[in-house]
């Protein structure tokens, strides 16, 4: 670790930080500390300590190792799911009265096992299954964890408790596609023509009924309804202007 430069009479000070195995044995062990830097000519200069470090394990000392949950995070597909527990003895004593608790009001998640035998160093694997109910409002939901020994949660020792979230979220819904359709008086054929068809009471205007199907639309009475309409509108249009060259002289 590099704790920078050091005038002198100058102190300073780093902090190394280290983990200690949970199944090392009770001993004692040497410890080396090396402390080393180079002057301002570049000369090297350090020094060594040599220190006993103790290791002293609890009489009882049972320990959630692990719990995590199968799904953590669930949303349309709920149901079973599970949770895996890892509970270690890295007391000095064998234990025969270990209680495991695993609870949520919420998932009406209710497990407990008692009168567990987990020797010195030994340690228990337990999967509880439980059910998220389909209707369950979305949120994230704490289910406890707890280890007791030499008992049970009423009169044993707590050794170790967690807490894991299970988190539910809204189904999301996809809206239904609207499809889009052709006008019922509008048609394309095949061969790229295009058909209309005449309302019944304009061709009744004209006197005219519609009785044979899948006739070529020059061939129909609509056409001819169409065609009617069209020289008429033209002829009005000549007089139109007939008249007003006459008015015009």
């Amino acid at each position: 670790d590099d704790i920078g430069d050091i005038d002198p009479e100058e102190e300073n000070s780093g902090t190394v930080s280290f983990t200690v195995d949970e199944d090392v044995d009770d001993n004692t062990y040497d410890m080396e500390i090396d402390v080393e830097g180079d002057d301002e000519h570049g000369a090297k200069h350090g020094e060594r300590w040599e220190i006993d470090f103790d290791v002293e394990k609890k009489t009882h000392d049972i320990i959630i190792k692990s719990a995590s949950i199968s799904d953590e995070a669930v949303s349309c597909m709920r149901g079973d799911n599970s949770i895996q527990v890892k509970l270690i003895n890295i007391g000095k004593k064998d234990e025969d009265e270990v209680s495991l608790y695993v609870k949520n009001t919420n998932l009406a998640l209710d497990f407990e096992k008692e009168d567990l035998e987990i020797d010195e160093g030994d340690d228990y694997i337990k999967t509880i299954s439980f059910t998220v109910p389909e209707d369950m409002k979305s949120g994230t939901y704490s289910i406890r964890v707890s280890a007791y020994y030499s008992g049970d949660e009423d009169d044993g020792v707590l050794g170790d408790m967690k807490d894991i979230d299970l988190t539910v979220s809204t189904c999301a819904v996809t809206e239904p596609t609207t499809p889009v359709t052709t006008p019922s008086d509008v048609t394309t054929t095949p061969s790229g023509d295009v058909e209309v068809t005449v309302p019944e009471d304009v061709l009744e205007e004209f006197g005219i009924t519609e009785t044979e199907e899948d006739k070529p639309f020059r061939q129909s009475a609509g056409f001819i309804v169409l065609l009617t309409v069209l020289v008429m509108g033209a002829l009005g249009g000549v007089t139109v202007l007939v008249i007003y060259l006459v008015k015009g002289q």
